[in-house]
C-alpha cells in the first residue's frame, strides 16, 4: 500500500491553475524526487498534502486514511507528515529550542519541560550530522543555518513522511552527503522522504522515483535507474532540449582596470565578534570572482558591508581610487554598486508592491521615473512591460503583486532591476538559490552577460558546481577569512569543499583524488 496517494488534485489562484488534476504516488522506504519548473505547482501540491492549501478538487489519502479537504496543518503533523518549506517558517525574535517547541503538546499541564526537549534534540543532532546552537535567535543565524533548524523541528516531530524543498541548496558536497546518508536510514526504517529539487544531479544520486511536473500537471513518474541520462530528466520537465552548460569564456588578466578593491576589511557582529575578519581581494573589470563558503561564515556580511548594509570596523573598500568605506547604500547605488540579495523575500522585493512598483525599487526618486517630485506612471509602466519581456517574467501584467508569482519570476524581477543601469560592480549573493534548471541558467548567463560588458562580479554561492563554471577565481571562505584565492580552471569541487568545512587539502595540493581528501578529513 502507498504511503501517500494524490489523487486529481487541483488548485487555483484566481485564474492562475497552480495544480490541475495533479497525481502522485509514494511508497513506504522510498526517497521520491519532484521535478519542474518554477511555478509548475510542486510547492503547491506539497502545501496541499501539509494543510498549508485547501485544494479546489482531489483527494489526498495518507497510509490508507482520506485527509480531509480542509485538513488543517497540525492535522498533517499529527498524522507523521512533517515539511521543510524553501521559504522558512520561523520566528525570528524566539531562540532555536523554541522554535521547534512551537506547537507542541505539554505532557506536563502548563509548562513544557525545556531540558527535556534540549535533551532530545541534542540526540538528534548527534543522529543527523546537524549542528545547530539551541539558544541563538533566528535573527542572528544565516539562511543555511535557518534551514537547519527547519528539518530538525521536522524531525523532532517523528513524521513519517519528510517533504524536503531543496534542502541542501546551502551545504556544502560534504555536507549534503551528510543529508543524504541521513536520508538513506530514515527511508531504511520504512519512511518516506519526498524531495523537491532543481538539482538533476542530485535526483539521480540519491532518488528511488521521480515525478515530472509541467504546467501544474503530471508528466510522469520514473525509476532513477531507468533513466539513461540526466539531461532526459531536463527535456521531461521543459518540453524541449536544453543545454545545461554556462558559456563563460575565462578572462585574461592582460590590462584589466581594477574596479573594488578591499584592504584588511574587518565587520563585527552585535557580540564584538569578528565575522569578516581582515579580508583583502581586489576585483577588475569584466571578472567574475566566485565565493565559496557554507552559509553563515562571514559572506552575507562581506556583501553587506560592500554594499552598505552593513558598517565595517577596519580596513578600506575602494571603487576605482575613491575610499567608499562609509558610504551608504544609495550613495553606493549612484557609483554604480548593485546588489542581488541572499533572501528575495525580506531584502529583494516588497511583496505586496506589483511588479512595476519593485522594478524600480532604489530608482523611483530619479529620471526617468520621476518628474519634478511625481511618478511617470506612463514610463513606468512601458519600462515595466519592457522588462517582462526581456528577462521571461510570467505575469498576468504588470500590476500583478510580487507574492503571488514564483520564486524564478521573483528572482528575475530583481535581475532585471539590478542588471537595467549597467553596473560597474554587481554583489550576487545566492542568485540561483531555489530555481530551476532553466531558470538558473536564464540568470547566470544575465549576470555572464553583465560580464562581458565590463561589469565586475562578486559571485556568493553555497553552489561549488556553480562557482566553478561561472568564475574566473574563487576565493574560499571559512570563519569570515579568504583562506585561499583559487584559479577556477584547476581548482577541484571536492577540494573546495574541505577548505570551506576548514579541513586541510593534501599536501600535493588542489589533489583531484577524492580518497586522498577523506584521508585528509579523517587526520584533521
Amino acid at each position: 500500500m502507498d504511503l501517500l496517494r494524490v489523487n486529481s488534485l487541483t488548485k487555483t489562484f484566481g485564474a492562475i491553475v497552480a495544480n490541475d488534476k495533479a497525481c502522485l504516488d509514494v511508497e513506504p522506504g522510498e526517497v521520491h524526487a519532484i521535478l519542474g519548473e518554477n511555478g509548475a505547482g510542486k510547492t503547491t501540491m506539497m502545501n496541499c498534502i501539509y494543510g498549508l492549501y485547501a485544494p479546489d478538487a482531489g483527494e489526498i489519502l495518507f497510509g490508507g486514511k482520506k485527509l480531509e479537504r480542509n485538513h488543517s496543518i497540525s492535522n498533517s503533523i499529527e498524522a507523521g507528515i512533517g515539511m521543510v518549506h524553501q521559504h522558512f517558517m520561523l520566528v525570528h525574535n524566539m531562540t532555536v529550542l523554541e522554535n521547534i517547541m512551537l506547537g507542541l503538546k505539554s505532557t506536563r499541564p502548563p509548562i513544557l519541560d525545556k531540558k527535556k526537549v534540549a535533551k532530545a534534540l541534542n540526540a538528534l543532532m548527534e543522529e543527523s550530522h546537524i549542528r545547530v546552537d539551541l539558544n541563538k535567535p533566528i535573527y542572528d543565524l544565516s539562511v543555511g543555518v535557518q534551514q537547519k533548524v527547519e528539518i530538525l523541528k521536522a524531525l523532532y516531530r517523528k513524521s513519517r513522511l519528510l517533504i524536503l524543498d531543496e534542502p541542501t541548496a546551502v551545504l556544502t558536497p560534504q555536507e549534503a552527503e551528510e543529508l543524504f546518508d541521513f536520508m538513506r536510514k530514515f527511508v531504511a526504517k520504512g519512511n518516506s522522504v519526498v524531495l523537491i529539487t532543481h538539482k538533476i544531479d542530485e535526483i539521480m544520486h540519491i532518488g528511488d522515483r521521480v515525478t515530472v511536473m509541467r504546467a501544474g500537471k503530471n508528466v510522469g513518474s520514473y525509476r532513477t535507474k531507468d533513466i539513461p541520462h540526466a539531461n532526459e530528466l531536463a527535456y521531461l520537465m521543459v518540453g524541449q532540449k536544453i543545454d545545461l552548460t554556462v558559456k563563460n569564456v575565462q578572462s585574461a588578466d592582460g590590462a584589466r582596470k581594477e574596479k573594488l578593491r578591499v584592504e584588511h576589511l574587518t565587520v563585527r557582529d552585535r557580540w564584538g565578534i569578528n565575522v569578516v575578519d581582515d579580508v583583502s581581494f581586489s576585483l577588475r573589470e569584466g571578472e567574475i570572482l566566485g565565493v565559496a563558503g557554507v552559509s553563515g561564515n562571514g559572506q552575507l556580511e562581506l556583501a553587506q558591508a560592500l554594499t552598505g548594509l552593513m558598517e565595517s570596523h577596519g580596513g578600506k573598500i575602494f571603487l576605482g581610487e575613491e575610499d567608499v568605506t562609509r558610504l551608504r547604500p544609495r550613495a553606493l547605488q549612484k557609483r554604480g554598486v548593485r546588489h542581488i540579495p541572499e533572501d528575495r523575500h525580506r531584502r529583494g522585493l516588497i511583496m505586496d508592491y506589483t511588479v512595476r512598483e519593485n522594478l524600480i525599487l532604489g530608482r523611483h526618486r530619479d529620471a526617468p521615473f520621476s518628474r519634478k517630485g511625481r511618478l511617470d506612471q506612463r514610463h513606468i509602466t512601458r519600462f515595466a512591460e519592457e522588462k517582462m519581456r526581456d528577462y521571461g517574467i510570467k505575469a498576468p501584467g504588470v500590476q500583478t503583486k510580487a507574492r503571488t508569482l514564483s520564486g524564478g519570476n521573483q528572482q528575475k524581477i530583481i535581475l532585471a532591476r539590478e542588471l537595467a543601469v549597467c553596473p560597474e560592480v554587481l554583489v550576487a549573493v545566492q542568485p540561483t538559490r531555489g530555481l530551476d534548471v532553466q531558470a538558473t541558467k536564464f540568470v547566470q548567463n544575465q549576470i555572464v552577460a553583465a560580464k562581458r560588458a565590463g561589469t565586475a562580479v562578486l559571485y556568493i554561492s553555497t553552489e561549488l558546481k556553480e562557482i566553478m563554471e561561472l568564475s574566473d577565481r574563487v576565493m574560499v571562505f571559512y570563519k569570515g577569512q579568504n583562506v585561499a584565492v583559487l584559479d577556477a580552471k584547476t581548482a577541484d569541487t571536492w577540494n573546495v569543499g574541505l577548505l570551506m568545512a576548514g579541513k586541510r587539502i593534501p599536501a600535493g595540493g588542489m589533489n583531484k583524488n577524492k580518497g586522498a581528501a577523506d584521508e585528509t578529513m579523517e587526520s584533521n
